[in-house]
């Protein structure tokens, strides 16, 4: 990782002035640790210590700075396969983690408590009660970040589950949703002033920039999470659809790990032997994410209401490597794509519409316009600079 060099034109506009704690919860998948990572260097120019307070620490980049401190719970969790013939025993066991998790996070804010002012919680709801009761006990300052979006269904565990939600909102000082857009979504209009800034982080532009001619590239590519409410079958239901009408022109790539692999492998596998040209990448590393940006012609992101997503980050590489994005206006999505302007919009996630969407951008005559002015709107919103400066603001309370 870069060192505190890296952070001198942003520590000009933010003076450091606080001691934190970042809790996150340690998800399966590894873009969790690449989005603390990016937490990780928004706040180091802006805050006097750091404590990272989370399990698999190694996944994180080691940041030159003698302002961070790992806090390692010595746990991580694992995916619920969707075909594991013991998928009871597996999720039982993910919910003993959760909660061990918690007691352990809670454990290591009392241990560190002497060098912490505020607690900052990312990606950690909903299991970030505990941590949040012990920070709350210390009298330590809480910051909760909602990276996601949805509201509650409806039923006895739905019910339950607003319940624990509206006590960590009541509990928590300081709620930054990752747009404002979400904030009705959130149920958050009726905790006001305890409300505040827009905790999107930002995109390295020096990296994710336009390195192929848009001319020169000839793939269609689904990147995600794989799960279903992601949009990860109907994509491969598309490519069959486009496939039997001939349109020879462009190959497919998905890339991605998630409980559906082994049902994206087998589906893959089915398909290229009916003579369709698409490859499963498995997991991208993400040094390599922009080379396989560049590779596409179209970014197919069909995600659903159900995935709750805030403002998904491979939107906004997407954009910054010339990537047209083709994406479904839930949650913050329409923060940033336009359709026909800056990106394109699928009239639902439904196999037949991907498709449809994947030939219209395809064949559309302005996409270098709308290329160029995503590129443009990612690099005057989204930049490091304006990062640092939007979370300082709300870590002091000047937003």
């Amino acid at each position: 990782m870069a060192s505190e060099s890296r952070f001198s034109a942003a520590k000009d506009a933010a003076a450091r002035n606080k001691r934190v704690a970042l809790v996150y919860f340690p998800h399966a998948g590894k873009t969790v640790y690449k989005f603390v990572d990016q937490i990780l260097c928004i706040l180091i120019p802006i805050s006097d210590f750091i404590t990272v307070v989370g399990g698999g620490t190694e996944l994180l980049n080691e940041h030159d700075s003698a302002r961070v401190r790992f806090a390692d719970i010595g746990i991580t969790m694992h995916h619920n396969l969707a075909n594991s013939r013991s998928l009871r025993l597996s999720k039982a066991l993910w919910g003993v983690k959760a909660v061990l998790v918690q007691v352990l996070e809670a454990a290591a804010l009392i241990k560190n408590a002497r060098n912490i002012d505020v607690v900052l919680f990312y990606i950690s709801y909903p299991s970030n009660a505990l941590p949040l009761i012990a920070a709350k006990m210390l009298r330590k300052k809480t910051w909760m970040v909602m990276v996601t979006s949805g509201g509650d269904g409806r039923g006895p565990i739905s019910y339950l589950q607003n319940l624990h939600k509206q006590l960590i909102y009541s509990m928590t000082d300081i709620i930054t949703p990752e747009s404002k857009r979400l904030v009705p979504e959130l149920a958050l209009g009726k905790y006001g002033a305890k409300v505040v800034g827009e905790g999107y982080r930002y995109v390295d532009t020096e990296r994710y920039r336009i390195e192929k001619e848009f001319g020169q590239r000839t793939k269609v590519g689904f990147i995600s999470r794989l799960e279903e409410k992601k949009g990860t079958l109907n994509f491969l239901r598309a490519v069959e659809i486009i496939q039997r009408h001939a349109y020879s022109d462009v190959s497919f790539l998905i890339g991605g790990d998630g409980p559906l692999r082994p049902v994206v492998e087998a589906e893959v596998a089915k398909l290229r032997s009916g003579g369709a040209r698409i490859e499963y990448l498995g997991w991208i590393p993400e040094t390599k994410f922009p080379h396989y940006l560049n590779e596409l012609k179209v970014l197919v992101f069909p995600t659903t209401v159900e995935a709750k997503e805030g403002l998904p980050t491979i939107i906004l590489e997407a954009m910054a490597c010339g990537t047209p994005a083709l994406t479904t206006p839930v949650a913050a999505i329409p923060d940033v794509i336009n359709d026909g302007a800056t990106g394109f919009f699928l009239e639902s996630s439904s196999p037949e519409h991907i498709a449809k969407g994947i030939l219209r951008v395809l064949t559309c005559e302005g996409v270098n316009m709308v290329r160029e002015q995503a590129r443009a709107l990612v690099e005057e919103r989204f930049s490091f600079a304006s990062a640092v400066e939007r979370w300082d603001a709300i870590l002091n309370g000047t937003e």
